[in-house]
């Protein structure tokens, strides 16, 4: 009797790993949130101390990209947003979100209860913020002061920015808007606070401002305290300072033009900030007057300590030798042109004796010069990882001088004598001995003899002129024919340029093609290629390196994919 039964259903074969969708690279990079993140983040514009000017243009780049950014697609908006928010320079556009925010005769009141559903856009921004930089210009929301009561009560004892890590004041008036919100922005969070120029010398900053962070932030680990200015008074800074010996981690003191300083102030300090990691004093006494010395064990965390010297050529006195023995990094402040070959030697005999010094910066006024010859000592006589001359104003040219060659030559023969020196930078303009002849600038010869000498060196800076010769007549052409692979390629990873060319002497498509060519033969392990920033120099040879950059980049990726096929 036949069956009715159906015959089995063979078993349906399981998927494969192979028959499985699989994303592509580009496909897994926009669905990560946190590399987003991370990538967008180049963009946030970086915050200059009260020292330094801020590059308002660079910031307000970086903010327009990431609002591009955010516009871009559904992926990039919340990684862009979150980056464009956790740096703000006014409270308004936060203040903007708000709904209860309302103008009544010209002023700002808030209305509603803070905690609202419909305050919710307010709040996910508010809790991105992580700097706040004040500036000294008015607010655009003239907010009345009923506001502020408003949001202190709504707050009840609660942080405004309850994710914020830093807060950066530029000029704070006693009266001022931002520092009425200061108690409001009061969090655990916080770790770093900068307060800057003639606010220093306000009671408003000595007797309210400067306690209510000390005691109000408990995480604060970083303080900078700066004022160019000629008139600062901040002698019960100092009180304050010792009430956080056991927090304080980095502290900032940058007062370049006051006598600030007692001749036992230091010492008191090292011995109360047992805590500190990282110290930078720019800081004096009267008439540069020997501070007192201690033969006590302080300071025994530190391990960055920067000293500002503006005593000319020599060490100022106002550091006791307790602390010029654990600097790390020493700037020279000149006030005068340096022609003298030994000009330095006094401070090199100390320099020399310090085991944990790594960095040498020279700064001079504006017109100022050094020589070559006063500068070599650095590296004959000091183990430096880095040697800065660039806030130098020039080096001085010699009568007659045919050739910048000579100075980078000179300098990359004692780096490669001594193989520890992995930056240097150098002064962007020549001052002229004699007044009848031309200037002359660094030849692109420079780099390639920097490129076969300078071993260890990741890190260049100077000005050059692209066109002119080097000391044999060479031209970039003639550079690019004779090549010839050295032993080992040269380590520069960073190259920042100034470029002096003639501005009736144009580039040509070749001179793209042969300088980026030249460029990755000399440097196959380069990252970038920037323009230095100054606001003297000129820019406008900048998008014709921007395109140099851009065919180098090309050339160095076809150079590796095609070594990845052998």
């Amino acid at each position: 009797m036949e069956s009715n039964a159906l015959p089995p259903a063979e078993p349906s074969p399981s998927p494969s790993h192979t028959d499985l969708p699989t994303a592509s690279p580009k496909d897994l990079l926009i669905a990560s949130y946190d590399v987003l993140v991370h990538i967008f983040r180049l963009f946030i514009p970086t915050v200059a101390t009260t020292a330094d000017a801020p590059d308002n243009q660079l910031a307000s780049v970086g903010r327009k990209q990431l609002l591009n950014l955010a516009l871009t697609c559904k992926s990039f908006a919340d990684p862009a947003l979150e980056c464009l928010w956790s740096h703000l320079e006014s409270l308004d556009p936060l203040f903007e979100l708000h709904p209860g925010l309302e103008n009544v005769d010209g002023s700002y009141f808030f209305r509603g209860d803070i905690k609202a559903q419909r305050s919710s856009r307010y709040h996910k921004y508010a809790c991105k913020v992580r700097t706040v930089s004040f500036q000294d210009r008015p607010a655009g929301y003239r907010i009345a002061f009923a506001g502020y009561t408003w949001l202190g009560q709504q707050l009840q004892g609660a942080s405004l920015l309850p994710g914020l890590r830093s807060i950066h004041f530029a000029e704070c008036p006693a009266d001022s808007l931002h520092l009425g919100l200061l108690p409001l922005m009061l969090s655990p969070s916080v770790e770093k606070v900068e307060f800057g120029n003639s606010f220093l010398s306000t009671p408003a900053f000595h007797t309210y401002a400067l306690h209510l962070v000390c005691d109000g932030l408990p995480s604060l680990t970083e303080l900078v305290l700066c004022d160019a200015g000629s008139s600062s008074q901040i002698s019960h800074v100092w009180g304050a300072l010792a009430g956080m010996s056991t927090r304080l981690q980095s502290l900032s003191l940058r007062f370049p033009s006051a006598f600030v300083l007692g001749t036992a102030t230091l010492r008191t300090l090292a011995q109360e900030l047992q805590s500190l990691t990282t110290l930078f004093l720019d800081v004096h006494t009267e008439s540069h007057r020997q501070s007192k010395d201690t033969q006590g064990h302080v300071l025994p965390s530190l391990h960055t300590l920067h000293l500002v010297n503006r005593s000319g050529t020599k060490l100022c006195d106002c550091y006791p030798s307790f602390l010029l023995q654990k600097a790390t990094s020493v700037t020279f402040s000149l006030t005068e042109d340096v022609s003298n070959p030994d000009a330095f030697s006094e401070s090199l005999d100390i320099l020399s004796t310090l085991e944990s010094l790594r960095r040498v910066e020279v700064e001079g006024h504006s017109g100022g010069y050094v020589t070559l010859a006063s500068v070599i000592p650095f590296l004959e006589r000091l183990q430096l990882e880095e040697l800065h001359l660039q806030r130098v104003w020039a080096f001085l040219q010699g009568r007659d001088e045919q050739s910048a060659h000579h100075i980078v030559a000179a300098l990359v023969d004692r780096i490669s004598s001594r193989g520890r020196l992995r930056c240097l930078s150098l002064p962007i303009w020549r001052s002229l001995a004699y007044r009848r002849d031309s200037i002359k600038y660094h030849p692109l010869s420079c780099l390639l003899y920097t490129a076969r000498s300078a071993k260890g060196l990741q890190h260049m800076s100077l000005s050059i002129d692209s066109d002119a010769l080097g000391p044999n007549s060479e031209t970039i052409a003639s550079m690019i024919q004779s090549w010839t692979n050295i032993g080992s390629p040269s380590d520069l990873r960073y190259l920042e340029i100034a470029e002096m060319r003639d501005s009736r002497k144009a580039f040509t498509p070749n001179d793209y093609r042969n300088i980026a060519r030249f460029l990755d033969l000399s440097f196959p392990n380069l990252i970038s290629v920037t323009m230095i920033k100054h606001s003297q120099a000129s820019t406008q040879w900048d998008e014709h390196w921007q395109l140099i950059e851009e065919y180098r980049q090309m050339q160095k990726s076809l150079r590796l994919y095609q070594g990845s096929r052998r």
